[in-house]
C-alpha cells in the first residue's frame, strides 16, 4: 500500500484510480481511500 500526497493547491481526483492505496492532503488532513468501485449499497470506496 502505497500514499499519494496533494498539494495545498492541489484537488481530490474526480475519481478513484487504485493507483494508490490512499491519498492524502496534509493542508487539511483529509484522507480518501483510492479504490474504485462500490460496496453492496452503491456506495463509492472513494466516498467512505
Amino acid at each position: 500500500e502505497t500514499i499519494g500526497f496533494l498539494g495545498n493547491d492541489e484537488e481530490f481526483p474526480a475519481e478513484a484510480t487504485g493507483e494508490f492505496g490512499w491519498i492524502y492532503k496534509p493542508f487539511t488532513k483529509e484522507i480518501r481511500l483510492d479504490w474504485p468501485g462500490t460496496d453492496e449499497k452503491g456506495i463509492r470506496y472513494y466516498d467512505y
